[in-house]
């Protein structure tokens, strides 16, 4: 787009040697297949033992709320870290 402030923002810094970059994806990969444990166990508890999920748990709040809620915050989370370690691996 002409004249958009962000028109040359490129992902990758064509500096960064492969050996970064595969670091990179790796770490990537890592937080992904940590991500999918955490939503896997949450659907099959959901599906498996959906009475438990339906327990009330600290502040009256349903296991099952309070667990997806958690899994919004580890998938914020996860980003936050992944974005710090990717851009202190620049200096």
């Amino acid at each position: 787009m002409v004249g958009h402030p962000h028109a040359n923002v490129h992902l990758e810094d064509p500096s960064d040697s492969p050996q970064q970059q595969a670091s990179r994806s790796r770490l990537g990969l890592i937080f992904f297949a940590f991500y999918l444990t955490a939503y896997a166990a949450f659907v099959l508890c959901n599906t498996f033992q959906p009475q438990a999920m339906e327990k009330t748990g600290p502040a009256g709040i349903q296991w099952s709320v309070a667990s997806g809620m958690g899994l919004i915050l580890l998938a914020v989370l996860l980003s936050v870290v992944y974005g710090y370690l990717c851009r202190s691996g620049r200096k």
